[in-house]
């Protein structure tokens, strides 16, 4: 499940976590340990 969250991480920020656009994607994507890509 990790796996697929750090996927649609990636130049989507599907795990919304703060509103407000790059930043739930950037929360999101720390989780995949740097593996997603920030947009």
């Amino acid at each position: 499940m990790a796996d697929q969250k750090c996927t649609t991480c990636n130049g989507h920020g599907s795990t919304a976590h703060s509103a407000g656009g790059s930043g739930y994607t950037y929360k999101c994507c720390t989780s995949c340990n740097g593996t997603g890509r920030k947009s």
